[in-house]
């Protein structure tokens, strides 16, 4: 839930655009005729912006709008060396050079593809032995932040569960499960099962909202149930407790309009139980 209470302040204050998180060391960033990131939403084909980045003999620049609104051309160089020179559907959030998990040097080009909410995304540049290849995460409404991995090698990906926007109700009534991928092999794998202690939080968490909404005065929230109890039941399925995880909500919801056997079908169909 953090994850969403961080996507939905930033969405009030600054039109959806999330700034990159804290890079794990000196990075030198310069946006050209912009007093702020924001700026790039007043951009202009006649009066283009852009955004740069570097470090050691990498350079990284982004020009918005080109060739069209929506539309950045993203430029990574490392001397005379050409790692990415191609267009890509977003405006330009920003750039972060940071070590992922397994001591993988990348930098890290954030976008925002322009709804109401939705979506973010992150090209992954890799840099180091591998310099050049690029692997595109689409994010969905909530973005993502970067922590450090169990391993102690570097950073990993924590975001919640996109599939579980509106799913169940609208946006707003939506909440998310946990979920934390890494970037193994040039490709996100989703390791969310190596952090039990960060489910386990996430679930008290859940349990926390559902309790409240049982208990408001405002029908809207009585009537947005089953996000919470999906929430909550993928992690405890994660924890290998989903049984008990239902006899719990059974016990504390009772008789009601929720479907458990709805939500039980939407938890088997993403693979969270069997």
């Amino acid at each position: 839930m953090k994850v969403l209470i961080a996507g939905l302040s930033i969405l009030a204050l600054a039109a959806c655009a999330r700034p990159a998180a804290k890079p794990t060391s000196p990075v030198r960033v310069v946006v050209r005729e912009a007093k702020d990131v924001q700026d790039f939403w007043r951009a202009t084909l006649t009066r283009p912006l852009r955004m740069k980045v570097a470090r050691g003999s990498i350079r990284a620049s982004a020009v918005y709008p080109n060739p069209l609104p929506y539309h950045s051309r993203v430029r990574v160089t490392d001397g005379a060396r050409t790692l990415v020179d191609t267009v890509v559907a977003d405006v330009p959030m920003g750039w972060q050079f940071v070590e992922l998990e397994g001591h993988r040097r990348v930098l890290l080009f954030d976008g925002f593809t322009g709804g109401a909410h939705c979506c973010f995304d992150t090209t992954i540049v890799q840099l180091g032995s591998a310099k050049g290849g690029t692997t595109r995460v689409d994010w969905g409404n909530l973005g993502r932040s970067l922590m450090r991995s169990a391993l102690g090698t570097g950073d990993v990906f924590r975001t919640g569960d996109n599939d579980m926007a509106y799913a169940f109700s609208s946006f707003a009534a939506s909440t998310f499960a946990i979920k934390i991928l890494a970037y193994r092999n040039g490709a996100m794998r989703d390791v969310t099962g190596e952090y039990p202690a960060l489910i386990e939080h996430d679930a008290r968490e859940q349990w926390s909202i559902l309790v409240k909404r049982m208990r408001s005065s405002d029908p809207f929230m009585r009537a947005a149930l089953e996000p919470p109890i999906v929430s909550y039941l993928a992690d405890e399925y994660r924890l290998g407790r989903g049984a008990q995880g239902l006899t719990r909500v059974r016990a504390a919801n009772g008789p009601s309009p929720v479907s458990y056997a709805t939500a039980l079908t939407w938890l088997r169909e993403h693979g969270y139980a069997s």
